[in-house]
């Protein structure tokens, strides 16, 4: 089987790229929004709850749709949907047009993500799927860091609202990029849509470093998210504007660029265990500490530090979960991931809406930084599952 070449993955980082800028630059400005517009700090997480929503019952379904169709089809509608998504709290500057804006956005998400994923593990060679991999997550990675700034800065001097509008126009560029995409090599999966059943997810659930990647992906998107859903409410607490907590939460995603780049030295210098656990412990700490800092001058210290930890496991778990599957079922594997993935980000931000209503906001930094020095020795891998799975791809 060929794999697919250089360009194609680039392509696919590029149109990545933009379309992250959409939706990451609009996530911290979902909450400042809301809460401009009056609403309670339970509300502001009920609606922050709302993006993951429909793909925690869809990804599975999501997944299955994809290898039957192929990625490339999934991954242009998505992020048409995506872009125009993004441009509801403009065109409808309320409650509703946030809350219809985070659905259609979560589920476009979703079916971008798995697409481009499945592109990557089932059209690349065993030789090539960590570096299309790191191009991709570098790609995520820097329309993380580019989003939030812009929109900090729209936002500040124009409207929070009008911020939202610019955002969706550039996530559409992704749709130009994918078009050039090389098509893949195969469909894999030949049975009919939504055949995957209840065995299935039990067999993949059998495969001990899928389990241990999922628990690893689930506990980076809850640091994440409660940072970039619940900072900027912190931040506009300590009388931050909104174009400083957008470059805050910009700094954090460039660490996790920069760190992408030294991953192969510590890699060869540790194991991959020592990497994950010391990655999710020591965010847990930093997590802790945030809260308590000042001045600002520290607090983009801390910031800093915690994309570079955060900004290790992504990637990682990504990698274990491509290797650790069977071809077969990669599509709906991911699929069942981002359903896991989806499950703690629907709970998560109820539950810390409630906490941050009845107790702090600092209060959910201290629960997400004990859950991470707890989970951190959860999350061991069994590198010869590892080694045995990405020898025989």
């Amino acid at each position: 089987m060929l794999s697919i070449n250089n360009k194609s993955s680039s392509l696919l980082a590029v149109s990545t790229f933009f379309f992250m800028i959409g939706v990451m630059g609009t996530r911290p400005l979902v909450p400042i929004l809301t809460g401009e517009l009056g609403n309670s700090t339970f509300i502001i997480g009920a609606i922050v709850s709302l993006f993951p929503l429909l793909p925690f019952f869809l990804s599975i379904h999501a997944g299955v749709i994809i290898s039957k169709v192929g990625s490339r089809i999934p991954l242009l509608f998505s992020a048409l949907f995506g872009a125009f998504s993004l441009s509801l709290p403009f065109l409808l500057v309320n409650v509703y047009g946030i809350v219809l804006s985070q659905i259609v956005a979560g589920v476009s998400y979703t079916f971008f993500i798995i697409s481009a994923q499945s592109y990557i593990g089932k059209n690349s060679g065993s030789s090539k799927r960590d570096k299309n991999v790191m191009k991709f997550s570098m790609g995520m990675a820097l329309g993380a860091f580019v989003g939030p700034t812009i929109g900090g800065f729209i936002a500040d001097y124009t409207a929070t609202s009008f911020a939202f509008l610019i955002l969706s126009f550039l996530s559409l560029c992704a749709i130009y990029f994918t078009f050039f995409i090389q098509e893949e090599n195969e469909k894999v999966d030949k049975s009919p849509v939504f055949e995957f059943n209840q065995a299935h997810i039990l067999t993949l659930f059998k495969i001990k470093n899928f389990r241990r990647a999922m628990l690893i992906s689930t506990l980076i998107l809850t640091g994440k998210d409660t940072f970039t859903s619940f900072f900027p409410l912190l931040g506009l607490q300590m009388g931050m504007s909104s174009s400083a907590i957008g470059m805050i939460i910009s700094i954090n995603a460039l660490a996790g660029i920069l760190i992408r780049w030294a991953m192969p030295f510590l890699l060869d210098k540790f194991s991959m265990n020592q990497v994950v656990t010391g990655s999710i412990f020591f965010s847990g700490i930093l997590f802790f500490v945030l809260p308590f800092s000042e001045p600002t001058t520290i607090i983009w210290i801390l910031s800093f530090l915690l994309g570079l930890f955060l900004g290790l496991g992504q990637p990682l778990s990504i990698s274990v979960t491509l290797y650790s599957l069977p071809k077969a079922y990669m599509s709906q594997g991911l699929g069942l991931r981002i359903t896991v993935n989806r499950f703690v980000q629907i709970t998560s931000p109820l539950l810390f809406g409630f906490i941050a209503q009845s107790l702090s906001i600092a209060s959910l930094f201290y629960l997400t930084g004990f859950i991470y020095a707890f989970g951190a020795f959860r999350t061991t891998i069994s590198e010869t599952e590892f080694e045995e799975r990405a020898n025989k791809k």
